[in-house]
């Protein structure tokens, strides 16, 4: 099986399951779905040494614990989902190393921690998802440089701060930041940009909070 390029078994609802660590060795992966799949313990490391992987989906399931930081050194990845899952750790800094990845979803955990800044170096990214979990502080000037940025998505967390102006040099169309702290108020020229935007209870003044074109 070293020569398997795609494991799918997403929706298979497995009963009392860990993902198999020996998955790891499998050195010619391009894509993991293991979604929707009632898989339960925590993210084996031995998944970071699929360097080849351009997709890897765990979404939905029951695992908990971390998400390890040797998955910056899978730097093939596009599409990166682990969303709804029960991790409580903070979203890694050596994920800005992943320079072909283009969808980032934790989004429905109990991640704590910043929105690393190294996210700035991900210029393919266009959907950034991190909804309700439990990320803090403010948000970086650097995702200024996130060009292709098309969906982010924050809400339901305890961000603080003002919008940096530099996300109006992103492609972004929608911005989903209701339940935060924030201050101050969305520059009214980023405003423009958007197609939808809600941000109910942000903390954002002086803004229509709910626009969908």
């Amino acid at each position: 099986l070293t020569n398997l390029k795609n494991i799918k078994f997403d929706n298979c609802f497995f009963s009392k399951t860990t993902i198999p660590s020996e998955i790891g060795v499998l050195n010619s992966l391009i894509s993991l779905n293991l979604g929707s799949s009632s898989f339960e313990g925590t993210i084996p490391k031995e998944l970071t040494s699929l360097t080849l992987l351009t997709e890897i989906d765990l979404s939905t399931n029951k695992i908990s614990g971390t998400i390890p930081s040797e998955f910056g050194e899978c730097t093939n990845l596009v599409i990166f989902n682990l969303a709804r899952l029960l991790l409580t750790s903070t979203i890694p800094s050596e994920i800005g190393r992943l320079k072909f990845l283009k969808s980032f979803q934790v989004q429905a955990n109990s991640l704590t921690g910043t929105l690393p800044s190294q996210f700035g170096f991900l210029e393919l990214l266009s959907l950034l998802e991190v909804n309700t979990n439990q990320l803090s502080g403010t948000l970086s000037r650097a995702l200024g440089n996130l060009k292709a940025l098309n969906y982010f998505g924050i809400r339901g967390n305890r961000f603080t701060g003002t919008c940096p102006p530099e996300l109006e040099n992103t492609s972004i169309t929608a911005f989903v930041a209701d339940d935060n702290n924030f201050e101050g108020t969305i520059p009214p020229s980023l405003v423009t940009k958007f197609n939808y935007l809600t941000c109910d209870k942000s903390g954002f003044e002086n803004v229509q909070c709910s626009k969908s074109c």
